[in-house]
Order: structure tokens, then C-alpha cells, then sequence
């Protein structure tokens, strides 16, 4: 599938699902119930009000990282085609930060259920601590492949010369005409008639 239609389709899919959870009802508890014992405080309510949203809100995510991906393809395709190398890397960056991402669902959709075990990793609860030590370091490996293999995949030693090489005789152009410019002006002058 070419790149640019790729990112459409995930566009188009993450407007359909947005739309999708407009027509969603909201659960009674949705937003929470009053706390019985302290009157400015709200608490979440039963594990149901997440039932009809939290399979739109894992694909909406997901949709997401795909958008991600796809849009890092596009900056690296060259001449209409990936660099070697850099699909495979795209598709494992992609492999892994989905995977991260379905562990840091599960984990809260089992988080929230009544009777669960809420002990704290790392003195975070569960799918806290796979936001922060999961999804948080996952851009970084993209990060690293991208400084690893920038003069293979972005821009090469030779089109950094070939850009010099325009760079510079741009600007003797430039130069050449604001002399030229510059001599016609006091051409004039000197005549009189500027």
C-alpha cells in the first residue's frame, strides 16, 4: 500500500471510530459517584461504564501509533521507496509499541475489576507504571534507529555535497546580481539621469 494512502485510511478509520463513540451512551456512572464519606470527592464507579468505550478507545490508540509509523515512513521514503533496512525497523517499532500499548489496556481493564490486585510496581499502580516505563521509552528506540541510521535512511554524505555545491553557487548568483544591480545604479547616477 503506497504511504500517503495508508495515512488516509488511518485518518478516515480515526474519525470513523471518534464518530462511532459519539452515539456511544454514556453509563450512568460514567463520570464517577459521589464519595460516601467525603462530599468533594468523586470515585469510579462499577467496572461496566468502561464496557461500551474501552475496545473504541484501544482501537482509537492503536490507530494512533499506526498514524505514527506510517507518518515516519513517509519522512523516510526516498525516490517513491523505503530506504533497505528501514521497513523492517518501522514494522518492529511498530510491533512493539503495539504490544506495549495492548499490555498498559489490559493491564488497567484488569486493574479496575472489583477484587483485583492492586499492588503498586514501582510505586505506581500497574497500567500507570506501563505508561511510564513502557509507552514513555518505546519513541526512544525509533529515536535511536533514526540517529543510527540517518546517513542511510534520510540524507546521504553525497546529497549533503550535492546541497553545498547548490547552497554556494546560489549564492555567488546572488551575489553576481546585486553587483550588477548595484553597478547599473551608479551608472546612472553618474550620468545624471538616476
Amino acid at each position: 500500500m503506497r504511504i500517503p494512502v495508508a495515512i488516509f485510511a488511518t485518518l478516515v478509520a480515526l474519525c470513523a471510530v471518534v464518530l462511532v463513540l459519539w452515539t456511544v451512551d454514556e453509563p450512568p456512572d460514567g463520570r464517577g459517584v459521589d464519595h460516601p464519606a467525603y462530599e468533594t470527592m468523586r470515585q469510579g464507579g462499577s467496572t461496566d461504564r468502561h464496557d461500551a468505550v474501552l475496545p473504541w478507545g484501544f482501537l482509537y490508540g492503536f490507530l494512533s501509533i499506526v498514524l505514527f509509523v506510517v507518518a515516519m515512513a513517509l519522512g523516510l521514503r526516498r525516490r517513491g521507496r523505503l530506504p533497505a533496512g528501514s521497513g523492517r525497523a518501522l514494522w518492529s517499532g511498530l510491533a512493539l509499541f503495539a504490544l506495549v500499548f495492548t499490555l498498559l489496556v489490559l493491564s488497567y481493564r484488569g486493574y479496575v475489576e472489583p477484587g483485583a490486585d492492586r499492588e503498586l510496581f514501582g510505586s505506581f499502580p500497574r497500567p500507570s507504571a506501563w505508561m511510564l516505563y513502557g509507552i514513555w521509552p518505546v519513541p526512544l528506540v525509533f529515536a535511536f534507529l533514526y540517529m543510527r541510521n540517518f546517513d542511510r535512511w534520510v540524507i546521504s554524505e553525497d546529497e549533503v555535497a550535492e546541497f553545498e555545491q547548490l547552497a554556494a553557487e546560489s549564492k555567488r548568483e546572488r551575489a553576481l546580481r546585486r553587483r550588477g544591480a548595484d553597478g547599473t545604479a551608479g551608472a546612472a547616477d553618474r550620468d545624471g539621469t538616476g
